[in-house]
């Protein structure tokens, strides 16, 4: 029985992709990713991408529809991939965990990961002042998970939370897919690092984390070009921030909002807040 041109155009792609190193990040955003990228281009040995439209455009569609995730991979991402000469691709945008990962294995490449983790707080805050609010506004919906999505911690009554407390329950679910994508792609064989926002910031932490993570090795004008730009103020968007200011939450506030999610979840979310 002859195989059809699309699954053999897939097996084609993914055997040829499978000869590159393949690096993708699992993180909320707001923790730095574009500096990442920036950083990793330095290394002529490494093609990176950060936030790739096929990604976004499809995000919200992967969630009902997952095999609309093969289909990004084999018609948009991986002739890309294939299309470079660089040995490694690096894609670190926050859009990969949320449905394109498991499609990828599946598809016979295993990549490494790289887990950029930022508390919570810090999170939630930066993504609820930028009125991108979990299953709730258009910029929300659009990048971030939504707790009306398949396969996600249940956050029963969710409808009557507050800006703040859905961007702080996407922040728990994204450290629940974190722990267990770690588990799915170290079963395949792939790599995973951790790599603490504020060790990406900081030259020394992050040099360490280079070498761990086996990169290629730069030399002192290479170097030189990454502490110039991890010395640049990581990005804000001040310019995109709501014009409509939400209600300042003081720090007081917002360990009582934070347990009121960790309780409507329930035992799953303490075990990933602790």
């Amino acid at each position: 029985m002859k195989t059809s041109p699309q699954p053999q155009r897939a097996m084609d792609l993914s055997a040829a992709a499978a000869t590159k190193r393949i690096i993708l990040t699992v993180t909320t955003g707001r923790t730095g990713t574009n500096l990442l990228a920036e950083a990793l281009n330095v290394s002529r040995r490494i093609h990176t991408v950060h936030e790739s439209k096929a990604f976004i455009n499809n995000m919200r569609s992967v969630q009902s529809t997952p095999s609309l995730a093969t289909d990004v991979w084999v018609n948009e991402m991986l002739p890309l991939i294939c299309s470079r000469k660089e040995p490694i691709f690096a894609e670190t945008g926050h859009i990969t965990c949320k449905g394109y990962l498991k499609p990828l294995l599946e598809l016979g490449v295993i990549p490494d990961l790289i887990l950029i983790k930022r508390s919570p707080r810090d999170v939630a805050r930066s993504f609820t002042s930028l009125d991108s609010i979990a299953g709730r506004t258009k910029n929300g919906l659009k990048y971030l998970l939504s707790p009306e999505d398949p396969d996600v911690l249940q956050l029963p009554g969710h409808e009557d939370l507050n800006d703040y407390q859905l961007n702080y329950w996407y922040c728990l679910e994204i450290e629940r897919r974190s722990r267990e994508l770690t588990e799915l792609v170290r079963s395949h064989g792939g790599t995973v690092a951790k790599l603490p926002f504020k060790e990406l910031i900081e030259l020394s932490s992050f040099q360490n984390f280079w070498e761990s993570f086996e990169l290629p090795e730069l030399g002192a004008l290479g170097w030189w070009r990454i502490k110039r730009i991890l010395s640049h103020k990581v990005n804000s968007k001040a310019k995109k921030k709501s014009k409509i200011a939400p209600k300042k939450l003081s720090s007081e506030e917002l360990p009582e909002l934070e347990q009121e999610v960790i309780d409507r979840i329930g035992d799953q979310a303490r075990e990933l807040s602790a």
